[in-house]
């Protein structure tokens, strides 16, 4: 299972950058990319989902925490412009708790 969602994030992130044609700036740049927020939201929604077992191998609170982190990013992919603060304090938590 995880790699499996190993596999499809790394495809996703290749594919944005060959569509962007350098080196992203960052993961949450990918919305601009694809400009499908559908796709950016159920790609960090899947990767806080897919991540949940393995973190609540090592702590239960931490996983959650973890996986709201993701949700908040996923929910605000267009972050410039609404959801500054969701988008920033999700990926401040998840990159904490992981």
């Amino acid at each position: 299972m995880l790699w499996i969602l190993f596999t499809y994030f790394i495809v996703y992130i290749v594919y944005a950058t060959f569509k962007n044609g350098k080196i992203l700036q960052s993961l949450s740049y990918t919305a601009y990319i694809v400009q499908d927020k559908r796709w950016f939201c159920f790609t960090f929604w899947l990767v806080g989902l897919g991540l949940v077992y393995p973190l609540s191998l090592v702590s239960v609170p931490l996983s959650i925490l973890f996986v709201l982190g993701c949700f908040g990013v996923g929910l605000t992919p267009f972050y410039r412009t609404t959801g500054k603060w969701l988008h920033y304090g999700g990926g401040i938590i998840s990159g904490i708790t992981s």
